[in-house]
């Protein structure tokens, strides 16, 4: 049986200030500049991703002006002056041909024509986002996105294969492990997270994130995909994930988001205690270069290749201290009391 309670350390803890807390007592997950402006540095999220020089930037007046106007039916022109070149590669189920080679490159084919509500994927547009006249969805952050510039949405869906809303699940797994420092016993919280083979591979510098993945037509619940991505991925067995607590549900920011289409993720917590984890025997599948257990420090978020799974493990940490109350995290993941 998976213990639901965190194990409880016997030495003294450190005394932490709320200044030093890696979750305040009002976190709450949100998109903010600094993420999107993550996403848009070149070949740091994913393989190949556009150069920031090829990114069309907008202004405040030009989104304001589309609101009250309405979101334009056909971006093709505009989005063509960015003169972004995308690698055809990454297209799913997307028709390719050639518009203008000598100076635009590769295109996409625009499906929003095609009367896409008979498509597999009219589920995808449920939700309540804004969308153009012709009922297209954009991305509820669609305001950062224009304002820092997105990939060519001549392309419509990103890297995706639909449009809205890609639905994901996220596992946070949590649990504490004892660790020596400097002579010291330091109780630290720690969370499973694999790194990417593709980014690996590509020499980036950020590639850690959950072991999640998109729901597939079989599965009958999100949880049911967030079991086989975790056993997939990490080789966690899904007796772990019996009674997972759903803690968020998030359009996630990350390299592959276009305007026209996101994923839209749903995160499910388990706290495991120290001897429970320890027997978990890790083993990276799938598209994971490697599963481990990795500080929830602020150092450790900064090596994630989405921006929105750090926030969603702060909020698995956020409710960890509401199963632990004296405790609290600090900035370096130690465990320790609260002041």
């Amino acid at each position: 049986m998976v213990a639901t309670e965190s194990f409880q350390p016997k030495f003294d803890l450190p005394l932490i200030s709320p200044n030093e807390r890696l979750v305040p007592d009002d976190f709450e997950i949100k998109v903010t500049d600094e993420d999107i402006g993550k996403l848009f540095q070149a070949g740091e999220c994913y393989p190949r991703y556009p150069d920031p020089s090829q990114l069309l930037k907008w202004d405040d007046a030009k989104i304001s002006e589309w609101e009250t106007a309405g979101f334009p039916d056909d971006w093709i022109p505009t989005m063509q002056e960015a003169q972004y070149s995308f690698q055809p590669n990454y297209q799913k189920g997307l028709e390719l041909k050639s518009s203008k080679p000598e100076k635009f490159g590769w295109v996409v084919e625009d499906d929003g024509q095609k009367d896409f509500k008979q498509s597999q994927f009219e589920s995808s547009f449920e939700g309540n986002y804004p969308k153009t006249r012709r009922g297209v969805p954009i991305h509820p952050d669609y305001r950062l996105l224009l304002k820092h510039g997105v990939p060519a949405a001549r392309e419509w869906s990103g890297f995706y294969w639909g449009k809205g809303a890609q639905k994901a699940g996220d596992p946070v797994l949590l649990t504490e492990f004892t660790e020596q420092i400097d002579g010291r016993s330091v109780r630290k919280l720690k969370w499973l997270g694999i790194a990417s083979k593709a980014l690996v591979e590509n020499g980036n510098q950020r590639v850690n994130g959950l072991p999640g993945g998109m729901v597939e037509k079989d599965d009958p619940a999100v949880t049911a995909t967030i079991k086989r991505e975790v056993m997939e991925e990490a080789g966690v067995s899904e007796d772990y994930f019996k009674d997972p607590e759903v803690i968020a549900e998030v359009a996630v920011m990350e390299g592959r988001t276009g305007l026209n289409a996101w994923p839209e993720s749903t995160a499910a917590l388990v706290i495991l205690p120290e001897d429970e984890a320890k027997k978990i025997q890790l083993k990276a599948g799938d598209d994971a270069s490697k599963a481990h257990w990795l500080d929830a420090s602020e150092e450790v978020f900064d090596t994630l290749f989405s921006p929105t799974h750090a926030k969603m493990v702060k909020m698995g940490v956020k409710r960890w201290q509401e199963k632990n109350p004296g405790l609290v995290v600090s900035k370096s993941s130690e465990i320790g009391k609260r002041i």
